[in-house]
């Protein structure tokens, strides 16, 4: 029974080194804490990941846990003017991408490997959107134009939205079609009521939250635990007025974190600012949570169906989704330098969403191909592999270069100073 807890910490120190040696030689520690979940869970079974355990029942309720924390994280270190300036741009390049990926799969799963037009794009739908806490932790480590974190931070935050609601649409149509009936929807304003109902709460609570903190003691110790308590709330009440949780807490975190910005448009007393300290927690809770997450993702992967037509089919849709932010990155952030269209072209790590949507054809019993759900499970670890990869060697490629500017100007110098004494 202990032993959980020897697990649990040892766990916490592994991430906590594994952080370490990213900060030094820029190799992910994503990947390592993702091995871990691999080797507890489906390797060696030291935890129950069977398809009715705790473990995989949990996924939803992890999930929004998870993505809270990140995506408030994300909110209240967001640059306010940076993210005006850059939302239209970046809004476009999110539709693009995801569209160009959902087109690019669900044409070569269709007529390459044979699936129904419908559960082709299901598959490009469930593996459409990148993951917020690993693309995040990458954004906020690697010396980027501060445009282009802004832009990826905001598409690992929206493309979850973007990936649900398409499978949840692509999913209803096929039943409807099974039935006989017509199914009638204005996709256009589910999403544009969706980001509406999310951006008005999570504008609402934080203006609210903003008013109670000012009048709670200045030696009140429990703010961060009390603010934590009203982002579960704000996160359940927004999902079930049909709007999106991680966004309403993307908009909260940004609000409170920003209020002297804010008040550079609208008359705010300055007795309403927050205090710098009030967030000094964030950092070590968000290590806490995207730790253990991490090794969950590995937890859920299914190996059971691995084989080398499986393994073929996840490297193409990945080579597919590489495929689809080269053009959507070329065509939109074409005057962005080499490093950052780069790495804004391999950032394509999957994550819990996908992982949630991998079972979801089958929930609803759909007759998609039994491989399904190990090839979404085979992309969100390659995905994760290859990301980290190519983040090392271009940052490897980059200090390369960087030497050898150095050693150029360097060799001048010297050859100068050495025709000045002659």
């Amino acid at each position: 029974m202990y032993e959980i807890l020897f697990v649990l910490g040892g766990i916490l120190i592994i991430g906590f080194a594994a952080e370490y040696f990213f900060k030094m030689t820029k190799i992910s520690s994503v990947v390592t804490l993702m091995i871990i979940g691999l080797l507890l869970g489906p390797v060696f079974h030291i935890v129950d990941v069977s398809p009715n355990s705790s473990i995989r029942m949990a996924a939803p309720v992890i999930g929004a846990i998870t993505l809270m924390v990140i995506l408030f994280d994300a909110g209240t270190k967001m640059n306010l003017k940076r993210l005006v300036q850059t939302l239209p741009k970046a809004s476009l390049f999110i539709v693009l991408n995801f569209v160009l990926t959902l087109f690019f799969i669900g044409l070569v799963v269709h007529h390459i490997f044979g699936w129904d037009w419908m559960y082709a794009l299901i598959l490009g739908a469930t593996v459409g959107g990148i993951s917020s806490p690993i693309v995040i932790l990458f954004v906020n480590k690697l010396e980027l134009n501060e445009n282009v974190k802004t832009v990826l931070t905001l598409e690992s935050t929206l493309t979850d939205v973007l990936c649900i609601l398409t499978a949840v649409i692509l999913i209803q149509y096929v039943l409807s079609s099974a039935a006989g009936d017509t199914l009638s929807m204005n996709v256009t304003g589910m999403f544009a009521g969706l980001f509406s109902v999310s951006i008005l709460y999570g504008i609402i609570v934080a203006a609210i939250w903003i008013i109670v903190l000012k009048d709670l003691p200045k030696q009140e110790k429990c703010k961060y635990a009390l603010t934590i308590g009203l982002l579960l709330i704000l996160y359940y009440l927004t999902e079930v007025s049909g709007g999106s949780g991680p966004i309403a807490v993307f908009i909260f975190g940004l609000i409170l974190a920003h209020v002297k910005d804010i008040s550079k448009w609208v008359k705010i007393d300055k007795s309403y600012f927050i205090e710098k300290k009030f967030l000094t927690m964030q950092d070590e809770v968000t290590f806490f949570v995207r730790t253990y997450f991490f090794v969950y993702i590995g937890l859920l992967i299914t190996i059971d169906g691995i084989n080398l037509y499986v393994i073929g089919f996840s490297v193409l849709m990945i080579v597919l989704t590489v495929l689809a932010r080269f053009i959507s990155t070329n065509v939109l952030f074409f005057k962005e330098s080499a490093y950052n269209k780069t790495v804004m072209i391999g950032m394509i790590p999957r994550g819990l969403a996908a992982a949630v949507l991998a079972s979801m054809p089958f929930s609803y019993n759909l007759n998609v191909p039994s491989s399904f759900e190990t090839i979404v499970f085979l992309v969100i670890f390659l995905s994760n592999i290859i990301t980290s990869v190519w983040v090392f060697g271009v940052e490897r490629h980059v200090i390369k270069k960087s030497h050898e500017k150095i050693n150029i100007l360097s060799g001048r110098k010297i050859r100068k100073l050495n025709a000045e004494k002659q």
